[in-house]
């Protein structure tokens, strides 16, 4: 290639640029271009592999071609593209081996093979987990316990993202003392379970939560006088949620500025007292109305617009910025 143009840019910039080209082209066709590619994508030591939507034989080239210790990102799927990529994957690497991995994502992964990984990666970097289950049936116990002593021991982990069909997983998982998390995604949980969170995860920042019926618990004691959440953004989506739950999460969360509803709620004035008391206003996003400006600020108990998209977006807003 001529010294001049793109083939002449600075390693370091290539390797940048490279970052965002997806695996695929960077292994089978940047590689390819010359001696000075070919070399610089070998000692490449951040790969970010995304193979979710790699082709069967393309994903067997690659594998030949990737040296594990440089590798930084992995997401492996075995979703209906690519199904039985995992266990390929299993049995072509040593796990051990990918020794700087910093974020792992496993989509439609199975209890067996998710073990695997779990004994694996505990000395790894590992700052973000992902986990898709796939098993249908309520997860047995070691594998709970498993991961709830691989999160304590992830030094490293800030975010973390658990979607299961059941939950099993999501409710008796334990949460470290010195949990340091940040942002936190589950599938259905519990609201004894979204309340230990909040109060055993003093760092969360963002509060992910789908696919719930979060009714208030009978007893409140072991949450009100402990808690002292520091969350921010949170999202209830897809979930049955309740007056009394929504009282009770706000006076537990006083940090909070942004809080997204979704699924079965009531649209009354009962339901967005607390908002008010809290002083929250509803936040239209997203919604395609002539007589309303995308994103425009309205008082909280003008809910119209919401009820129709069974959708609420709370926003905390100062007093003196509050619309009159």
């Amino acid at each position: 290639m001529p010294n001049s143009g793109f083939g002449a840019l600075p390693v370091e910039l290539l390797y940048r640029i490279i970052d965002y080209v997806d695996v695929e082209t960077v292994f089978l066709s940047l590689r390819s271009v010359c001696r000075r590619f070919y070399a610089i994508i070998n000692n490449q030591h951040r790969y970010q592999l995304d193979l979710r939507y790699i082709s069967k034989s393309n994903f067997d080239l690659v594998c030949r071609l990737i040296r594990p210790e440089n590798v930084i990102s992995l997401i492996l799927s075995d979703a209906n593209e690519t199904v039985g990529q995992i266990g390929l994957f299993l049995n072509r690497f040593d796990l051990h081996t990918f020794t700087r991995l910093s974020s792992l994502t496993l989509i439609q992964v199975t209890n067996s093979k998710l073990r695997r990984f779990l004994d694996a990666i505990i000395p790894c970097p590992i700052n973000s987990f992902s986990i898709e289950s796939q098993d249908e049936s309520s997860s047995n116990i070691s594998i709970v316990t498993l991961l709830s002593s691989t999160i304590e021991k992830l030094n490293h982990l800030r975010k973390f993202e658990l979607k299961t069909k059941h939950d099993t997983p999501t409710k008796d998982i334990q949460w470290p003392v010195l949990c340091l998390i940040e942002d936190l995604t589950i599938d259905c949980c519990t609201s004894h379970q979204l309340f230990t969170i909040l109060r055993d995860l003093s760092h969360l920042q963002t509060l992910v939560i789908s696919k719930s019926n979060l009714r208030l618990p009978e007893n409140l004691t072991p949450y009100s006088s402990n808690v002292k959440s520091s969350l921010k953004s949170s999202s209830l989506e897809e979930s049955l949620i309740h007056f009394e739950t929504i009282q009770f999460f706000l006076s537990l969360t006083p940090s909070l500025v942004y809080l997204k509803l979704t699924g079965c709620l009531s649209s009354d004035e009962l339901f967005v007292l607390p908002f008010r008391e809290n002083n929250f206003l509803l936040a239209y996003e997203d919604v395609v109305d002539e007589a309303i400006q995308p994103n425009v600020v309205l008082p909280v108990h003008d809910v119209s617009v919401a009820k129709t998209k069974n959708q609420f977006i709370f926003k905390r807003i100062p007093r003196r910025l509050r619309p009159t």
